[in-house]
């Protein structure tokens, strides 16, 4: 299903012993990029999780274009995580693969894509490199092409250039943005001024 917007309404999320997010209001728009900001600790990566339904709110509604339903069982969602959650003992071109075998994607255009997506991200030449044996910065590039390759409806990126330099930090956000020109809910958490300076909409949590 396509995604026009999603909001929350007096959202809260508990973290492990307190309150992290509290009545908290958004609205995260299909064509726009939503920036996430605020001082380690306020609850960026637990919105992000809330929102894509890998954690319960402890108030509040979060809905999908007016609906109550978890994200992640009803639309197409990608995810860039902090930590990056990447198998060391798969390759690069793997990794970026499973999303699209997920879907039922075809043979063909599975390695079609997610080698179109590694080359964008300059990493052509290690698609058969272990995750394992990459360095920080290509690992992260492998987690943001693994994100972008299915073409979700939703993309959902914690600290996504965190680990890049000037360079590829600059290209991951042109990514980001495209995405959502193509119709994507693009949200991005994210202590990185330039990452936030481009974002249509910003929150800053407390």
């Amino acid at each position: 299903m396509s995604v026009g917007e999603i909001t929350a309404e007096a959202l809260s999320i508990r973290g492990d012993t307190t309150i992290l997010v509290e009545d908290l209001n958004l609205r995260a728009r299909a064509g726009e990029v939503l920036g996430v900001t605020g001082p380690s600790g306020s609850g960026k990566t637990t919105l992000l999780y809330a929102i894509g339904g890998l954690l319960p709110a402890a108030g509040g509604r979060m809905l999908v274009d007016g609906r109550q339903l978890v994200l992640w069982r009803e639309v197409s969602v990608g995810l860039v995580f902090q930590n990056l959650c990447l198998v060391p003992l798969l390759s690069a071109q793997e990794t970026v693969a499973l999303p699209l075998q997920a879907q039922g994607v075809s043979k063909a255009e599975v390695a079609e894509r997610s080698l179109e997506a590694l080359s964008v991200l300059g990493l052509a030449e290690h698609t058969a490199q272990l995750v394992g044996e990459l360095s920080g910065g290509q690992r992260q590039r492998v987690a943001v092409a693994r994100a972008l390759a299915a073409r979700p409806e939703v993309i959902l990126a914690d600290e996504p250039t965190s680990a890049l330099d000037p360079h590829w930090r600059q290209v991951v956000l042109e990514l980001l943005i495209a995405e959502a020109r193509r119709g994507a809910v693009v949200v991005v958490a994210s202590n990185d001024s330039e990452v936030i300076s481009v974002c249509d909409a910003v929150i800053t949590l407390p």
